[in-house]
């Protein structure tokens, strides 16, 4: 995840999913960003098991058109998978999907998921995304999104991770609400 925050701007509209996922942007983002302001500017959507894309795709289709970034793992994605095929019908959105597939429903008790054989950039384009790559490494990561964020339209990247269920992650330490009002000024900027 840490690489693809190298491209991600200032500006940029960014939502993560449940548990692991948001936990590890917030832990990534403390040790880079030290005020409160810069904390709250994600949208973690902890308890809300594959509901990121459903409020970074309301994001990206606010009126202050900004470019938006969904992270979500890959027991979230499969979870909603038809709120993901809504990207197709949305040809203009300005998403990045980015997918942490470790194989594992991580954040609700480490049970390997049933799809161990699919391939996600295949299937993403089949959901509409405009373009899709996988990225095995940060070095790919650095090397797929360019090619990615020069496309128009809803754009999907896979990354196989590790399964790592013992990580300590740091909780969130500002209140929901605070969150949610943050976010809520944020795209009305």
């Amino acid at each position: 995840m840490g690489a693809v925050l190298e491209f991600i701007r200032d500006e940029d509209v960014v939502v993560a999913g449940i548990g692991h996922t948001a936990r590890e942007l917030y832990a990534l983002r403390m040790k880079t960003k030290a005020v409160v302001s810069d904390l709250l500017r994600d949208f973690l959507c902890v308890g809300g098991m594959g509901l990121a894309f459903q409020v970074a795709m309301g994001a990206a289709l606010s009126p202050n058109k900004r470019r938006v970034w969904c992270f979500e793992g890959d027991g979230s994605f499969l979870m909603h998978l038809g709120s993901v095929a809504l990207a197709g019908t949305f040809q203009d959105l300005d998403i990045t999907y980015v997918l942490l597939d470790n194989r594992a429903h991580a954040s609700v008790g480490g049970q390997s998921v049933a799809a161990g054989a699919i391939d996600y950039a295949v299937l993403s384009r089949v959901l509409g995304f405009r373009a899709a790559e996988r990225a095995d490494s940060p070095e790919q990561v650095r090397e797929a999104l360019p090619r990615l964020l020069a496309e128009r339209g809803p754009r999907f990247l896979w990354a196989p991770i590790r399964n790592e269920p013992d990580l300590k992650l740091p909780r969130p330490a500002e209140g929901f609400e605070e969150r949610k009002e943050d976010f809520m000024r944020r795209l009305m900027r």
